[in-house]
């Protein structure tokens, strides 16, 4: 009945043979004979050999559903590294790590699906086998590990709901390991459902129970995907899109699921395959949405924090140099400028000797007599209005002024600058203060009022000047210079 035949490896990695086949078409049944050569007392199963009909693009298909398993297994690697790299660098959030651990999971689903299920990776039968343990283990894990990350990222994984998901999940995955280990045994068969082999009430029973208790945790677990998935979908935050990544990846897988089921073998290829990326990659996808708001989100809120952090700079730099202009010019109120500036830059002054230096002093006759004629905020506004135009006068001449003293004003020119207030600048100076005195009293006398009578004394000379003190110190000048003047 075959016309034409052939053997030809479909691929160097792939231990499946392809043989190409010709039939009559006569409306006959045709008959196909294999003989099949394996080791005496061997069963068939135990040797892993299928035999399957398919139609011509065979290859085609297999290559092609190995790429969608590369491209969910490079998505969920590279998902994976993020995850890794951003938990690492936020070592306080445990849904990062929680979602590399997802991540890895599912690249071992795809790879026990692609090694065990369609034999696309060349391995062994002892290799398949432990490929099909694993994936069976691994069952109730994506889910777990979803609803931990959706958990976490809502804010409402209490630590008594997490020890029930762990308890849940390990109890299913104690479930799970007893099926792989009954079925590699040969208790059991889950190719076409579960069967048992022995029918003994001893296995049965704990078997229906046991999956009764796994269907029920299962079931659990979906809800609460579900659950999750829809409070984070309707929450403010951008993490929304991940709690829409939870629905595609459960409720949508299983719609199209169904939908492939249902449709016609030209639909269903298809169906199957966007529920298979709904399962693989819609977690993964949704967290890389979610990667690049929170990425664009957080730069620009470390661009405003960093211009209000400029800005704010900006303004303490100018509070502090006003409040650094205030405190100089107090300084420069008490000290002369050299002074000053050498008091700031090593904490101290030192003593220095003028060889010539030009001291004026004035007071007011008859000051304690006027003082008992006039109150106390009169005689104040009085000697205030006659140091203030004696202040004008020591500027204008360039004349250091010492202190006062009572109704005594005492200033010195030549010092600390010899350069400035020369002699004769004080002898200026001392003369446009007996000017603004007479015009004073002129102004008083025409008012009924008391008024200041000033005498003044100039004298050139040596003299040493110091700052006196360490608290509310002052600059002061001591010699004979100063007593004679």
């Amino acid at each position: 009945p075959i016309r034409s035949g052939a053997v030809l490896p479909l691929s160097d990695s792939i231990a499946w043979l392809t043989t190409a086949l010709s039939f009559l078409a006569d409306g006959q049944p045709e008959v196909l004979a294999l003989r099949i050569v394996g080791d005496p007392g061997i069963p068939l199963k135990a040797q892993g050999l299928r035999v399957t009909l398919h139609i011509a693009d065979t290859g085609y298909t297999l290559q092609r559903t190995t790429m969608h398993y590369g491209v969910f297994i490079g998505i969920n690697l590279i998902i994976l590294l993020f995850a890794l790299v951003i938990g690492w660098s936020e070592r306080g959030e445990r849904s990062w790590l929680l979602l590399a651990a997802l991540s890895f999971v599912s690249v071992l689903d795809t790879l026990c699906e692609l090694g065990e299920e369609m034999g696309a990776l060349g391995l062994t039968q002892i290799a398949k086998q432990a490929l099909g343990i694993l994936d069976t283990i691994l069952t109730p894990w994506p889910m777990y590990l979803l609803i931990m990350v959706l958990g976490l990222l809502r804010g409402d994984l209490s630590p008594k709901r997490a020890r029930l998901y762990t308890i849940g999940v390990l109890i299913v995955t104690g479930i799970c390991t007893l099926a792989a280990i009954a079925q590699l045994y040969g208790f059991s068969d889950f190719e076409d459902g579960v069967q048992f082999t022995d029918p003994a009430a001893w296995l049965i029973i704990p078997g229906i129970l046991l999956a009764i208790l796994f269907g029920l945790i299962v079931a659990w677990f979906a809800i609460e995907v579900v659950r999750l998935g829809i409070r984070l979908l309707r929450s403010a935050g951008y993490e929304r899109w991940i709690g829409a990544g939870a629905l595609a990846s459960s409720l949508l897988t299983i719609v199209l699921g169904m939908v492939s089921e249902f449709s016609g073998s030209s639909l269903s290829g298809s169906f199957s395959v966007l529920s298979d990326y709904c399962s693989y990659v819609a977690v993964p996808v949704s967290v890389a949405i979610y990667l690049a708001i929170r990425s664009v989100h957080h730069k620009k809120l470390v661009t405003r924090q960093r211009d209000e952090l400029d800005e704010e700079v900006k303004e303490r730099t100018a509070e502090l140099r006003a409040a650094k202009d205030r405190s100089d010019e107090l300084l420069l109120n008490i000290l002369p400028h050299d002074v000053a500036e050498e008091l700031k830059e090593t904490g101290a002054a030192a003593a220095k000797h003028f060889d010539r230096a030009t001291v004026l002093f004035t007071d007011f006759r008859g000051f304690t007599q006027l003082s008992e004629q006039v109150g106390p905020a009169e005689l104040v506004q009085e000697l205030n209005a006659c140091f203030k135009a004696f202040d004008g006068l020591m500027e204008k001449y360039s004349i250091e002024k010492i202190k006062t003293i009572g109704d005594a004003y005492m200033a010195a020119g030549g010092l600390p600058d010899p350069k400035h207030g020369s002699p004769v600048n004080v002898v200026r100076a001392a003369l446009e203060m007996q000017v603004f005195m007479v015009q004073h009293r002129a102004e008083r006398e025409a008012a009924g009022k008391p008024f200041f009578e000033m005498r003044l004394g100039i004298h050139t000379g040596p003299l040493i000047a110091w700052i006196v003190g360490v608290k509310k110190f002052q600059y002061d000048i001591w010699g004979g210079t100063v007593n004679t003047a």
